[in-house]
């Protein structure tokens, strides 16, 4: 149901490897089950589980490459990850959507989320009461032998070298290559004085647009660590002002033009700008920026649109394709 519901509410891709995506989700289904039994074991009330559950799965969704994906967390939290059946969950079932081979080599994640599973099983089998009340302090053991799967499957994964740091994918922007630019057309963009993506001259120097440019300045969608997607923002600021009509969109698409090509490397500039031309849909827009004054909000399809031409236009201008 998630899966069909994902994939009508958000166009989220289908399981390319759907027999391994149904074998992975016995496993992932089968730990967590012994652990949500273990829990009910040992909990005397709901509130006791929701509390319990809450102090096992909270870490786990947080540094355990289940909520957070691993290429973002420190060297520790990634290691640390490895001792938690979350990121062998994650690492089982992410390949059935879209690697190339499913679950392939995935033997040991596959064991580890067993081992955890039975531990786990076994141990809320052996503790399960039909009365309330605490369990007797023999019976703790069990408890023990469940956490010990989990530090047991750490301990393995770390001595094997499975819990190497996990680097983050190269940005879609850095792949664009310099022919990929040259290719790039600017016949038959509109005019910079006209309705559809305004440009103010180069020589604009008012009063209104230097306030604008100290916010801009330090607007933090456009400071990101992430250089593509911090373009792709100033230029979604440009779209946004021209499709709202402000009455200051051609210097903000001025602005915008500035910004990018001062804060910028030349040649990162040009990476990210083809890569806005190129891949329309990739990446995130802004849609409203109430703390530069642009209030409306229009529907994102048309901001990517509109952000194409702008990005034409600054590209244009930064390989003196397009005179100012």
């Amino acid at each position: 149901m998630q899966i069909a519901l994902a994939r009508v509410v958000f166009g989220t891709p289908l399981p390319a490897h759907p027999g391994a995506a149904a074998l992975a989700f016995v496993f992932v289904t089968a730990a967590f089950l012994g652990i949500g039994l273990l829990i009910a074991a040992l909990a005397d009330s709901v509130p006791a589980v929701q509390a319990l559950g809450q102090c096992i799965f909270l870490p786990m969704i947080m540094i355990g490459g289940v909520g957070v994906p691993l290429a973002v967390l420190p060297a520790w939290a990634q290691r640390l990850a490895g001792f938690m059946p979350g990121r062998y969950a994650v690492e089982v079932l992410q390949p059935c959507f879209n690697g190339q081979h499913g679950i392939h080599g995935a033997q040991f994640r596959l064991g580890a989320l067993a081992v955890i599973g039975v531990a786990a099983g076994v141990s809320g089998a052996k503790l399960f009461r039909w009365e309330a009340g605490r369990i007797k302090g023999s019976a703790r053991w069990w408890v023990a032998a469940a956490l010990t799967s989990w530090v047991a499957v750490g301990a393995i994964a770390w001595a094997t070298g499975r819990l190497l740091p996990v680097s983050p994918e190269p940005a879609a922007w850095t792949s664009i290559t310099e022919t990929q630019i040259a290719e790039i057309g600017f016949d038959n963009l509109p005019a910079d004085d006209g309705i559809v993506a305004a440009l103010a001259p180069p020589t604009l120097e008012s009063a209104r647009s230097m306030e604008f440019a100290r916010k801009l300045a330090v607007w933090p969608p456009g400071k990101l660590d992430e250089a593509g997607q911090s373009v792709r923002n100033l230029v979604s600021l440009a779209a946004v002002a021209d499709l709202c009509s402000d009455p200051r969109e051609s210097e903000i698409g001025r602005l915008v033009f500035r910004q990018i090509s001062s804060r910028f490397e030349p040649a990162v500039a040009r990476h990210a700008l083809a890569w806005i031309i190129l891949n329309p849909e990739d990446g995130q827009v802004v849609t409203k920026a109430p703390e530069l004054g642009l209030f409306r909000h229009p529907p994102e399809r048309l901001v990517r649109q509109r952000s194409v031409i702008y990005a034409e236009k600054y590209l244009g201008r930064l390989v003196g394709k397009i005179p100012e």
